[in-house]
Order: C-alpha cells, then sequence, then structure tokens
C-alpha cells in the first residue's frame, strides 16, 4: 500500500493552467499547456495508486496555446479546449472539440468541428467554456453564452441550435458550470463579483443572481452534485464561500485560508464535506466543511466530522496553481497544476479517509 502522506509530481515541458479529471476506471488527469513559441500538446496522466507510478500519452494540439480543458463523461477520448493562435500578430481565438487516438504509442488529435459561432466578431472567453457531456454544450463569451446541441458521433459540425445572453456590460464572463441538478437546463455564470443563473430553454429568463458575492473577482464556481441548491465561489479577494442558491444575503460558510487570489474550488464527488481550494499562493488546501454537506445527517455519530477545518495545507507548488481536480476513478485522489507546468498528485490523508469509511 502506498503512502498517501508521498506527493507524485510530473513535469510539462511548457507552461501550463488547465487540468481536467477524465473519467475512466483509471485515475487519470488531462492537463493542456500554453506555450506561445512552441507547439502545444494535451498530456494524459494515468496514476498507478498501488505501484504509485505514472503512465503518461502525450497529443499534440494542432490550435495553439489551451486556455480551458473538458472531457466528455459519455464518449470516449473526446475532449475540448478553448484555444489561442497567433497568425502574425493576429489572435485567433476559438473553441474545438477533438478526439484523442493512441495506436500502439502513435498519438493524434483528431479534430471533430469546430465550434463556428455565426457572429464573427464572437471570442471564446480564456478559461470559460462550461460542458455537460456533449449532447448539450455551452460555450463562454467575453459577454456571450452560446447554447448548442451536439451530436458527438458525427466528425463535422453538427450544431442544431444556438442561444445568445448578453451582459448588461463589458464585463466579461470569468468562470461558468452547468448546474447538475436541472437536467442541463441551467447554467451558473460568475461576471466581475456577481454569480447569475441562466436557462438555457428561454433566453430571457434570468433564473437568479448572487449579487456582490466577492469583493473582488470571481475566479471559479463549482455546485455540489449531492446536494441542491449548493454552490462554492472563489475570488480574487482571498476568500472561498459556499451558498445556498435560496438564501442570497450572506454565506452559508467563509473560508479565508488563502494569502493570494484563489482560483479554484472543488467539491469532492463523493463525499461533499471534503473541498478543494487552490491559489496564487502557491497553495492547495484540502477543507472539510460538514456543518452544510449532503452528509452532516450521517456523520452528527461522529463528533470530530462535524468540525470545519482545515485538514491540509499542500504546499508541493513554488508558482500560482491554476486548477485542482478530484479523480473521478477514486474520491481520495486529487491533482493539482501551476503554472510552471508542475502537475501533482495527492491524496486525502488516511486519518481523514478512515472517519467517512468506518461507523
Amino acid at each position: 500500500m502506498t503512502d498517501p502522506n508521498n506527493s507524485i509530481i510530473y513535469g510539462l515541458e511548457f507552461q501550463s493552467r488547465c487540468l481536467c479529471s477524465f473519467v475512466s476506471t483509471e485515475i487519470t488527469f488531462l492537463a493542456g499547456t500554453q506555450s506561445l513559441k512552441g507547439d502545444n500538446y494535451v498530456h494524459k496522466i494515468v496514476f498507478d495508486d498501488e505501484g504509485n507510478a505514472l503512465n503518461k500519452s502525450i497529443f499534440p494540439h494542432p490550435d495553439g496555446e489551451i486556455w480551458h480543458l473538458s472531457s466528455s463523461p459519455f464518449h470516449e477520448d473526446i475532449i475540448a479546449t478553448v484555444h489561442q493562435q497567433f497568425v502574425g500578430s493576429k489572435a485567433n481565438q476559438g473553441c474545438t472539440v477533438f478526439k484523442l487516438n493512441n495506436n500502439d504509442g502513435n498519438c493524434t488529435t483528431d479534430k471533430q468541428f469546430d465550434l463556428n459561432c455565426p457572429d464573427k466578431q464572437f471570442v471564446v472567453s480564456k478559461n470559460a467554456m462550461a460542458s455537460c457531456g456533449f449532447d448539450v454544450f455551452a460555450d463562454f463569451g467575453e459577454t456571450t453564452i452560446n447554447f448548442w446541441d451536439v451530436d458527438v458521433a458525427k466528425t463535422t459540425n453538427s450544431i442544431s441550435s444556438t442561444t445568445k445572453y448578453e451582459t448588461k456590460s463589458a464585463i466579461k464572463f470569468s468562470a461558468a458550470e452547468w448546474y447538475p441538478h436541472s437536467s442541463n437546463s441551467q447554467v451558473g455564470a460568475a461576471i466581475d463579483n456577481s454569480v447569475q443563473f441562466y436557462d438555457a430553454r428561454d433566453p430571457k429568463v434570468l433564473v437568479s443572481t448572487i449579487d456582490h458575492a466577492h469583493g473582488q473577482m470571481i475566479r471559479d464556481i463549482n455546485f455540489n452534485v449531492n446536494k441542491t441548491h449548493t454552490i462554492a465561489t472563489c475570488g480574487d479577494d482571498c476568500y472561498v464561500k459556499i451558498w445556498d442558491m435560496r438564501k442570497k444575503s450572506e454565506p452559508l460558510v467563509t473560508m479565508s485560508e488563502h494569502g493570494h487570489w484563489v482560483w479554484s474550488v472543488r467539491f469532492n464527488p463523493l463525499h461533499d464535506s471534503l473541498i478543494l481550494s487552490c491559489s496564487s499562493d502557491s497553495r492547495v488546501i484540502l477543507h472539510r466543511i460538514a456543518s452544510v454537506s449532503s452528509e452532516v445527517n450521517d456523520l452528527e455519530r461522529q463528533k470530530d466530522l462535524l468540525e470545519d477545518c482545515v485538514v491540509k495545507y499542500y504546499e508541493d507548488h513554488e508558482d500560482s496553481v491554476y486548477a485542482a481536480e478530484w479523480s473521478h476513478a477514486d474520491p481520495w485522489t486529487f491533482a493539482s497544476l501551476s503554472y510552471d507546468g508542475r502537475l501533482v498528485i495527492n491524496r486525502v490523508p488516511n486519518d481523514e479517509k478512515w472517519k467517512y469509511i468506518l461507523d
């Protein structure tokens, strides 16, 4: 059995800021590079927990710098990237769906289709694309959301409809995510320091708003898949907050352990009292917020689990940590990625893990 206190470090050859978990029976993560001068790649990292070893596959990314990366939970090896490529002095930005192919070590990236917006002036916003499968897809521009109906089985653009929302100002969307309890009909989007909730079925419907959720720009939002109406936010004011979407006057919980901008926050997909956050202070923090989790009733018999606290500070990075993601295959394993291209795989400490397993 491997020691959960040992971090596993993998180095990308270029700078990077985008990371996602890959749906697989193995612990797998994807990371995309952001080199302005050289070629860019998607790194597929498989972690062997028993052998404490990493296996890698590196896929070329033909469309330049990768600003956001996601993988389909329904279609094997299908990914989407938000990217930017310079042709002369002109920056070409877009959003593309690819298929990753690995034939006996020969790794190729096959373009399935671009999401070509009818508005030629539309620019996909950096690090602000969200998807829920690829039967329904959303891309987020600087001031616009486009919803698409997509058939991934086709290798050409197969968009059947789009819907646009315009913000009331030039402030850009900075983060977005599908609401998991609405059957792909609602999304939450961060605009400056507020969060707005849209209905994808009606372009005129603004479902709800949490105004002034943070003192400065919101960098990330994440819904709790195990508890309705619950969302976590983080931002440049160094705070991580948990909200009930129905009670917007004040957050349920506020965490202030980071010393600089907080770039990412993630609920554990199985035990939602465990929450990851990462920051420009180079730290990843594992929080236990049991007081507002879906497990609060089950945990009442274990008094030590009801205490909200920091479980552990992870200090494996030397640069700003832009992303942290839980593994789909193992709820006790997660990865984090810093701008210098260092990807680190860590685990929930055993003494914390056993509290959830033992009655």
